[in-house]
């Protein structure tokens, strides 16, 4: 094969599998637009679908040049030699073979990860990693068509491999241009060589001119559901992967750079409780209950008569403190678990390089310094991500996992699953630890009913559930998705009924909280996106400490899990320096400017804001919902946002690993 034929046909197939594959990638942004875009959506927000496609397919060919770069590189080296001429298509199909089967699986990924979570390929995917393995392949195959998937990225795989043998043998492409002379041949040839590098290196730039294509340019709208639609599933996992190593980067900090995000963000890094003899003398139980999936954009469909989620919670949620303006630390269990219970924005903070050293001013290690028994409760197994020693290392004395829970009550063995037990025998230990008890007790609880594969007890008596949710919750185990959300919900509200009703009523202080929103479902409107990812705080606080403490409700405060240890030691502890992360006693007495943050969305008096140069103001001064119009958002608001996620990382190594000196 002459080498300027060799040559132009290299470039042909090149190009070829450029527009393939561009494609493959086209049909699959349209499907993930069509199966989990709103019509409605679509029509209000054309320019940002506009920009969808404009940035989504910028990705794409990010993604498809830089796969094609080897064999563009290979190419030209196999220009040197006539044996390498020869060989080099054969292995050409062979490598787009790879490619389509690579492309096809990151596609079926991307489409079932976001009908999971609601969102693009991120950190939370190396779950499969650090948690239970094992259940997670056990629930991807039983409710998912990972075999197929597996089946269709082969085809797509053997289709690339065929049509590149095609390409290749493909009689047409003997010559792409034939100038008379061979100087004028040659001459063309580099001319045509170097305007297709100058293409072929904008593509994997992402850009011609300007700078390469960024991570902040796949946010193109206030709304997420568009914006996790924009990356290429396999660079959104590159991002997800330098994030995972990112999380565990621990070294000393510079305090100057901690001193000029505590300004930026507004924000204080300890606070200290004030001096209260009748804490000092009367010390309550304290318990906090993080609940699995306890969103608010489930209770959305709450109905008492047709349509019941709270069961038993009902009542508890009339008579005491609800905050519904309210998110959560992160999107994932593990990661608001950690940002809970522990301010870090590590989510394996316990399987870390620093899982032996104490956190400055956690709260485990405060209850157990003020003479508290410190306990974690878990319907799930202690080891995960490491929590149990994790806990134990930062001043917790006692872990009951659900190994420890049916040795106790031997009949939850019964509706075991690779997850955890059902919740009511966690609530059912805590009564008796609670009535057992010889001094104070903290204790922080882990529920897990409500996580897949759900399981309910036989005994179970259900409330009604029969409204038609098929819009709103597409997953066929719809209806078992329901009657898990109402059993964990009436299991807590059950235990509630038992405090109320002992003599310890007046001196057990209990906040319960979401670790994330309830996933599967379709994302509400705009204008409630606050609600999309939102969770309720539920506080009851017996009448003594309230009056020792004083205290001012607003439903309509806004707050988020970093305000939730500021409240309970607030109530709990007297004269104690604590890590505050910004926090804020939800039921001050004054009337401070408050904010609330998830990794996703931030909010404040101002309305929501979610990166990039907008913010959507509130509907109302105390509304859970938005204006449709953005408006451009000020600096200090994006400054104050960029200086609390870095404080997140700064503060978690300056509290584990200490400061420069």
């Amino acid at each position: 094969m002459k080498v300027s034929y060799f040559n132009q046909k290299l470039l042909f197939n090149i190009f070829a599998f450029i527009m393939i594959f561009m494609g493959f990638a086209l049909i699959a942004r349209l499907v993930m637009h069509i199966s989990y875009l709103d019509w409605k959506i679509t029509q209000e927000n054309l320019s940002s679908i506009f920009r969808l496609y404009q940035y989504g397919l910028a990705y794409d060919l990010r993604i498809v040049t830089s796969a094609l770069v080897l064999p563009f590189l290979l190419g030209y080296i196999c220009h040197l030699s006539k044996w390498g001429r020869e060989k080099f298509f054969g292995f050409f199909a062979y490598l787009m073979g790879i490619f389509g089967v690579v492309f096809a699986f990151f596609y079926l990924i991307n489409y079932f990860y976001f009908q999971i979570y609601r969102t693009q390929i991120d950190i939370f995917i190396f779950g499969l990693v650090d948690d239970n393995t094992k259940a997670i392949l056990e629930i991807a195959l039983k409710d998912y068509p990972l075999i197929w998937g597996i089946l269709f990225s082969l085809a797509v795989g053997y289709l690339s491999y065929f049509l590149s043998r095609k390409i290749a043998k493909s009689s047409s492409i003997e010559s792409l241009f034939n100038p008379p002379s061979h100087i004028q041949q040659l001459v063309a040839l580099i001319v045509f060589n170097l305007v297709f590098l100058f293409f072929f290196i904008a593509g994997v730039r992402g850009a011609f001119f300007s700078e390469p294509l960024l991570r902040s340019q796949s946010n193109v709208s206030s709304i997420q559901q568009i914006n996790h639609l924009v990356p290429h599933p396999i660079m959104a996992f590159a991002w997800a992967i330098r994030d995972y190593k990112n999380s565990d980067r621990f070294e000393p900090v510079d305090p100057k750079v901690g001193e000029e995000l505590l300004s930026k963000a507004q924000i204080s890094f300890f606070d200290t409780t004030p001096k209260n003899e009748f804490l000092q003398t009367n010390p309550p139980h304290v318990i906090l209950n993080l609940m699995e999936s306890f969103g608010n954009n489930f209770l959305e469909l709450d109905d008492v008569k047709n349509f019941d989620l709270l069961g038993s919670l009902r009542k508890h949620f009339d008579e005491d403190f609800v905050f519904t303006r309210f998110l959560p630390y992160a999107n994932g269990t593990a990661a608001s678990f950690s940002g809970l219970f522990f301010g870090s924005p590590v989510a394996h903070i316990g399987l870390s390089k620093v899982k032996k050293k104490i956190l400055e001013g956690n709260a485990f290690e405060l209850y157990a310094k003020r003479g508290y028994e410190v306990i974690f409760l878990t319907a799930g197994n202690a080891s995960w991500a490491g929590y149990g020693d994790y806990i134990v290392t930062q001043g917790g004395h006692k872990i009951y996992d659900a190994n420890k829970i049916i040795d106790l009550y031997p009949e939850a063995k019964k509706y075991q699953t690779a997850y955890g037990i059902p919740d009511e025998y966690v609530y059912k230990l805590l009564q008796t630890l609670l009535q057992e008890s010889k001094k104070p007790l903290f204790v922080c609880i882990l529920t897990i009913s409500n996580h897949p594969p759900e399981i309910i007890p036989d005994h179970y008596e259900l409330f009604p559930l029969k409204k038609d949710i098929t819009q709103a919750l597409p997953n066929p185990k719809r209806e078992l998705i329901a009657q898990a959300y109402q059993y964990a919900n009436d299991s807590f509200g059950r235990f509630l009924d038992f405090v109320k009703s002992s003599t310890m009523r007046e001196r057990i202080i209990i906040a319960a909280t979401g670790d994330h929103k309830m996933r599967s479902l379709v994302p509400l409107p705009p204008k409630k996106e606050l609600i999309n990812y939102s969770v309720p705080l539920y506080l009851y606080i017996p009448k003594p400490y309230l009056e020792a403490v004083g205290f001012r409700f607003d439903s309509a405060r806004l707050g988020s899990h970093k305000d939730i240890f500021p409240t309970l030691l607030a109530y709990s502890l007297s004269d104690v320096r604590y890590f505050s992360n910004g926090g804020k006693n939800m039921l001050s007495l004054d009337e401070i400017e408050r904010f609330a943050y998830n990794e996703t969305i931030f909010a404040n008096h101002l309305g929501i804001y979610m990166g990039g140069e907008e913010y959507f103001p509130w509907a109302g001064p105390s509304s859970v919902e938005i204006l449709d119009k953005s408006q451009k958002a000020p600096q200090s608001l994006k400054d104050q946002v960029r200086a609390y996620r870095e404080f997140q990382w700064w503060q978690i190594r300056a509290r584990s690993v200490g400061l420069h000196r």
